[in-house]
């Protein structure tokens, strides 16, 4: 694979581990929004 491709793949792979962790504290903060 050139460089090109396989660093545009891992900057993906990077956004989705971001979207990831704020999606996982959104879903946190929903459940400690709801329990109470």
């Amino acid at each position: 694979m050139p460089l090109d491709t396989r660093q545009k793949a891992v900057d993906v792979f990077k956004g989705t581990d971001e979207q990831m962790e704020i999606l996982r504290e959104l879903s946190e903060i929903m459940e400690t929004n709801g329990a109470r």
